[in-house]
């Protein structure tokens, strides 16, 4: 499971769709001020969990490869 960095919102990580849900997560979170929404603004860090805590975090790197 990944888990978003700003909202807590919980990622599958054998979802398909995965890169593209990530990408538009991202987008959500950065656009929010500009498009006026009361929710978190900012760059989301999507930490993969483990049963024990967290594992890794992905980098931006991480997140370009997916694109």
């Amino acid at each position: 499971m990944i888990e978003c960095s700003l909202c807590g919102m919980i990622f599958y990580e054998k979802d398909s769709l995965l890169d593209i849900r990530l990408a538009r997560h991202t987008e959500f979170h950065e656009k929010a001020q500009i498009q006026k929404r009361n929710t978190t603004h900012g760059t989301p860090v999507f930490n993969e969990m483990t049963v024990n805590g967290v594992k890794r975090t992905l980098t931006n790197d991480d997140e370009r490869r997916c694109k």
